[in-house]
């Protein structure tokens, strides 16, 4: 048989009361050439049970035994075999014609290496909501921006929702898949890496919705994913100081422009100055770990001193003093 036009990698986990509902808006798209794959990440609360009594011949069950040992979305990635994938949760919703809506641009635009909607917010009981923890998270498609603007956007945050998101897949293989050490933002991680090779789009539409339900999403703000994300965030910055990214360092951030005719030894010292003076301690960690490796190779620490003076040296320290404090 023919491969699907469009892979779906839908992850669960400890979801019973909102999985069916989930799967079903996909099974219902417009599109019809789809493969469904659902990877249960070890649920104990029947999740798995209500996925199997599905009877639909695209949808296609993993269970996984312990919840963790293997990266959900990366197992299901290995058994997609679509051109397109997309990636749903097992606690939120589509709308009928969200794949044909994103299918429509992708095909018609082979720049653009991920195409996502607009994100409507949801109760448990499906209504939408407002004045939530994730309300003016996403971006809308009201404004469009060239990748190297959402590059720099990115490099602050994420304005982009997993579950909106549909992107040519051989693009995701390109690049890795998900980082298995990233848990909070490893969709970040991601985007950052696809803007580096294609354009991103958002369709002006609230075709993905979001299910809001206490603090049982993963993501919602709490002490412990927000230490986490901090870590998590720092490793992700340092896309920006690895090829591709660092050659176009001066496209992606005009606040560099004193980087110009400058090594790429140089630009990575400027750009981690950049992110030391955000507030954020993810940026404090990512200038840390950078500076500190220039300031160890003798011939680095030369260059920068050289070039910026030995005030590298004291913002490097000021930097390691503001971490504890962020």
């Amino acid at each position: 048989m023919a491969p699907p036009l469009v892979s779906v990698v839908i992850a669960s986990y400890q979801h019973v009361a909102y999985v069916g509902r989930a799967v079903e808006s996909v099974l219902a798209q417009t599109v019809r050439d789809i493969e469904v794959i659902v990877v249960d990440d070890g649920s104990t609360d029947g999740t798995p049970d209500i996925v199997e009594r599905l009877r639909d011949p695209r949808l296609r069950l993993i269970r996984l035994q312990e919840n963790r040992r293997q990266h959900a979305r990366n197992v299901g990635l290995g058994l997609a075999s679509g051109r397109y994938v997309a990636f749903q949760n097992s606690d939120d919703e589509w709308a009928p014609e969200k794949l044909a809506r994103q299918l429509g641009l992708l095909e018609t635009r082979q720049e653009v290496a991920v195409c996502f909607t607009e994100v409507e917010l949801i109760d448990a009981q499906g209504r939408p909501v407002s004045d939530t923890w994730a309300s003016g998270l996403f971006a809308t498609g009201q404004i469009q921006r060239s990748s190297l603007e959402w590059l720099q956007r990115l490099f602050f945050s994420n304005e982009f929702c997993i579950i909106s998101a549909m992107a040519r897949r051989h693009l995701v293989e390109q690049v890795g898949r998900f980082r298995p050490s990233l848990v909070q933002v490893s969709d970040h991680d991601l985007w950052i890496k696809l803007a580096a090779l294609g354009e991103m789009v958002i369709l002006p539409e609230p075709l993905s919705k979001m299910r809001i339900d206490g603090t049982r999403n993963l993501s919602a703000p709490s002490p412990a994913s927000a230490t986490r994300a901090g870590f998590e965030m720092a490793d992700v910055l340092e896309n920006y100081v690895r090829a591709p990214l660092l050659e176009r360092a001066l496209q992606i951030f005009p606040q560099l422009a004193d980087a110009a005719g400058h090594s790429l030894s140089v630009r990575k010292a400027l750009l981690a100055r950049t992110a030391g003076q955000h507030s954020a301690m993810s940026h404090h960690l990512f200038a840390d770990r950078v500076l500190a490796k220039m300031i160890d190779n003798p011939q680095e620490r030369q260059e920068l001193v050289n070039v910026l003076g030995a005030q590298v040296i004291h913002f490097f320290l000021e930097n390691r003093s503001r971490i504890g404090a962020s």
